[in-house]
């Protein structure tokens, strides 16, 4: 994926590209930004989560989203499986269920209650992706379970690190250690969870127009 980007960026004549991602876009783009090397300006992620397996916590109680990630990310050879059947039986109102579930942080029930067009919205794009196959969640499991670590010796573009601080998927400090101190700089935001891009769209845009 991140050579296809690399290549689509130059066939496009692009002398610059600045890369955001979210949740588990984040191994993705950093592949697509090492690929592209110099072009690559800069790097976002925002809510990342980490590639790899990772063991259930404590702290992973009441999070059933969560719960379940990292068990399929553990038994990533039932993805294809698992996910076929999803798609066949998910209706919308259990999409919503989901969706809901997965703000289990209490600053992002709290943003999802007062902003319904963003339930709708995430509902659509999941219909979406999975309107013809499942094939693209399952690869993507099936890639971040055997990718635990990444080569970024060839990135060059500095990365910046935005995370909520009521994230249930990761920490701040998973992030980091995942990155090995690649990172350029860190900010935390207070009384979000994984749904931060939802919640701060604008200043995403506005980073990426700085």
């Amino acid at each position: 994926m991140g050579r296809d980007f690399a290549d689509l960026c130059r066939d496009q004549g692009l002398a610059q590209v600045q890369v955001a991602a979210f949740m588990s876009g984040a191994p993705f783009a950093l592949m697509a930004a090492r690929e592209l090397g110099p072009i690559a300006s800069r790097v976002l992620l925002a809510s990342a989560r980490p590639s790899g397996q990772t063991l259930e916590t404590e702290r992973d109680k009441g999070h059933a989203v969560v719960l379940f990630r990292r068990r399929i990310l553990r038994n990533a050879w039932l993805a294809d499986m698992v996910f076929a059947v999803m798609r066949l039986q998910l209706t919308r109102r259990q999409l919503e269920k989901f969706v809901r579930a997965a703000a289990s942080a209490p600053g992002d029930a709290a943003y999802l209650r007062t902003n319904p067009g963003v339930l709708e919205f995430i509902v659509d794009y999941i219909s979406e992706s999975l309107a013809l196959t499942s094939r693209g969640i399952a690869d993507e499991i099936k890639c971040s379970a055997r990718s635990p670590t990444l080569d970024l010796t060839r990135l060059t573009a500095p990365i910046t690190v935005w995370h909520g601080d009521e994230d249930p998927m990761a920490s701040v400090g998973d992030v980091t250690a995942w990155l090995n101190g690649r990172e350029q700089s860190v900010r935390t935001f207070p009384g979000s969870g994984h749904f931060l891009p939802h919640k701060h769209w604008a200043e995403v845009l506005a980073w990426l127009a700085a």
